[in-house]
């Protein structure tokens, strides 16, 4: 498994939590490498779209939550602990007959850039742009804006289980349309390839 220093990775999150754009992408650079051994770690014998399905949730996830790491605490253990939660979704939406895709499993996106050391992207902008109505308002919202759901439903005059559905039925469209952008980029020849 790839290691990285505890040290330099945290000082980057701070400078990325103040609003490092660069910092924040080259924590991501660094971290990706580190979540991707612990999923297929912890997958096992799993193809590897599955694993990078599970490495992205973590990424979002790591974003959503970016607010709940104290500063004065080690980052790589934080980081562990969300990579090995949704791991270990994955493993019990696969029991319960299929993955699930909610505000539990990717509170909301990541950053406009998310970038692993092979080049390849995820734009999140791009694909958010791509969903339709609600959906779009709801997950730029809660995802990108950091908007509760209660905020979102008064904003947008809906019903807090209203605001949660349109988010799952985006967030469960945005995993879709992640293969169709890695796809265009593998077919550009700029870094689909993982």
């Amino acid at each position: 498994m790839t290691t990285i220093d505890e040290a330099k990775t945290a000082e980057r999150f701070r400078e990325a939590l103040a609003g490092d754009r660069d910092a924040y992408r080259r924590f991501l650079l660094d971290v990706t490498p580190v979540v991707r051994g612990i999923v297929r770690a912890r997958l096992g014998t799993r193809g590897r779209d599955d694993v990078e399905d599970v490495v992205q949730e973590t990424l979002l996830a790591l974003h959503a939550k970016r607010h709940t790491w104290r500063r004065d605490r080690p980052v790589l253990p934080w980081l562990y602990a969300i990579a090995r939660h949704k791991t270990v979704d994955r493993l019990r939406g696969e029991r319960r007959g299929g993955h699930e895709v909610g505000l539990e499993h990717a509170e909301a996106l990541a950053t406009e850039d998310t970038t692993n050391r092979t080049g390849e992207t995820m734009d999140v902008e791009r694909a958010v742009s791509l969903l339709e109505g609600r959906s779009q308002q709801v997950v730029r919202a809660i995802g990108m804006n950091g908007v509760s759901v209660a905020e979102a439903g008064e904003r947008f005059g809906m019903s807090e289980n209203a605001v949660r559905v349109a988010f799952h039925r985006g967030l469960t469209r945005l995993v879709a349309l992640r293969s169709t952008l890695l796809g265009e980029r593998t077919a550009r020849g700029d870094g689909g390839e993982r």
